[in-house]
């Protein structure tokens, strides 16, 4: 029905389309400086990532008050929420709360892998290793922040059953690297053709 100052409409089907990635990928991230981590943020919520988490490191360089990290994680939120709209998800990417590595590496699942420049195997070695097993319908990703992680940080993260995998030849910045692989693992094991 339409009159001069309204129009009226009776919807009489509904299909729901949902395009989440069946692939739950969590990516852990060393916080980075600047606007580096809004970048992060929004591309890899862009290509279907769940859940981000903040993760405080030796090398990152974040020492907010409470007050401030509170508005952090709510500008990250914001980011992710406006990232989840434009590339027309029915879910909203999660941030949570901002974490040291030891705590967080203790509360992950699925196949948990940590990017190590000096690792000897590769995505691919670690995915069909995996496969074997079983089904890989969830993956854990840890990226460290400029710098990247310590030797030690890598050995914490192998303690909690997390595998070392070298992506390539080149060192990848932080902010490249959590999104390279992202792409790759989307191509392999989600929705992306």
């Amino acid at each position: 029905e339409i009159t001069k100052k309204q129009v009226r409409i009776i919807i009489e089907n509904f299909q729901a389309k949902n395009i989440s990635s069946p692939l739950n990928i969590t990516l852990g991230q060393g916080i980075s400086r600047g606007e580096k981590m809004d970048f992060i943020i929004q591309k890899s919520v862009e290509l279907g990532v769940h859940t981000i988490a903040p993760i405080v490191t030796e090398r990152s360089s974040f020492k907010l008050s409470d007050e401030r990290q509170t508005n952090k994680l709510r500008h990250w939120q914001s980011i992710a929420i406006h990232a989840s709209e434009q590339s027309g998800r029915c879910d909203i990417a999660q941030i949570s709360t901002i974490q040291p590595l030891a705590t967080w590496l203790n509360s992950q699942r699925g196949l948990c892998l940590v990017l190590d420049p000096n690792a000897r195997n590769n995505l691919k070695h670690a995915l069909e290793q995996s496969k074997q097993n079983n089904k890989i319908d969830a993956i854990t990703l840890l990226i460290g922040p400029e710098g990247g992680l310590s030797a030690d940080e890598i050995q914490l993260a192998v303690k909690y059953n997390f595998r070392p995998i070298k992506f390539g030849p080149r060192i990848l910045r932080t902010e490249t690297a959590g999104l390279a692989i992202v792409s790759v693992l989307q191509y392999l094991l989600g929705d992306v053709a």
